[in-house]
């Protein structure tokens, strides 16, 4: 019986770590996408491009500017994660004290 709550413990470790991982991902490349989006806002703004050159704006986002587009808004994107991470550690932990 202990060896079972060992492997249950074990895919919960697991879990968790992956989760962190997939948020790490998840956050940076987002954070990459409008670092690129805001670059090419800014190069449509300067005259460097024309809209139709712009590879990294999303269709609609065209007459943005730069100064609206916040790349720290990428690491919003921890929340849910956060979340889920303290629910299953404090999963983690009831069931490491039982």
């Amino acid at each position: 019986m202990k060896k079972r709550f060992n492997i249950k413990r074990m895919i919960l470790l697991i879990a968790i770590i992956s989760i962190f991982g997939v948020m790490l991902y998840h956050v940076i490349s987002t954070r990459n996408q409008l670092i690129l989006m805001k670059q090419d806002l800014t190069d449509i703004q300067n005259g460097v491009i024309t809209i139709d050159e712009a590879t990294h704006i999303p269709e609609g986002f065209a007459y943005t500017t730069p100064e609206s587009v916040h790349i720290e808004s990428a690491y919003l994107w921890a929340i849910p994660y956060v979340i889920t991470e303290v629910v299953l550690g404090a999963l983690y932990i009831v069931m490491y004290k039982t």
